[in-house]
């Protein structure tokens, strides 16, 4: 972990030390690819079959590992975007939450959280690397699993997607301040 390849991560508003719902993940790009896509296929690649390794790649995988890259990077904006003081909350802690959802007994999660640990504020973010889903159902989603989110009220929600959002979409989130879409290339502007 000292050199920054593996991170233990806990649900947002927990303490690293005392929480028993970490995870360890591999925090480095090229070593979770290398893990997820070649290792399982090293003999093929070191067989010349490299082309036949690549191709048993599905888009889905590739996309699910693209996804949880995607939810970082989006991590990474909203820091940015706080040090420059664009948002609109003051952000002093940042992550993601997973837990309980009693209602639909499963576990679920919120990909991105910043909170001002004084005012117990928060936004909340919901990261969709896909080539299309359902904006609504995701908005809704985001708003009904913010509020499992304990300790803290949330106050502005985004959703960050590969692609750009339907018309619909943006008309309705102009009478919305509340929420923010922001795309790829939104985070690179």
């Amino acid at each position: 972990m000292s050199l920054g390849i593996l991170e233990r991560a806990v649900p947002f508003g927990e303490s690293m030390e005392r929480s028993k719902r970490g995870i360890y993940r591999i925090r480095e790009a090229a070593f979770a690819f290398w893990y997820r896509f070649v290792m399982p296929r090293v003999t093929q690649v070191e067989n010349g079959a490299g082309t036949l390794a690549l191709a048993a790649i599905s888009d889905g995988d590739l996309d699910a590992y693209l996804g949880l890259r995607f939810e970082r990077v989006c991590r990474e904006w909203l820091l940015s975007q706080a040090i420059e003081g664009r948002l609109p909350l003051r952000i002093d802690t940042f992550g993601s939450w997973w837990g309980p959802d009693p209602d639909r007994r499963t576990t679920t999660d919120v990909d991105v959280v910043a909170a001002n640990t004084q005012s117990k504020e928060m936004l909340v973010g919901e990261c969709k690397y896909r080539e299309s889903f359902d904006e609504t159902e995701a908005m809704r989603e985001l708003e009904r699993c913010a509020a499992l989110v304990r300790g803290y009220e949330p106050k502005s929600f985004y959703l960050f997607s590969k692609n750009a959002l339907s018309k619909g979409t943006v008309e309705k989130t102009e009478g919305m301040p509340e929420w923010h879409l922001v795309t790829v290339g939104d985070l690179y502007r």
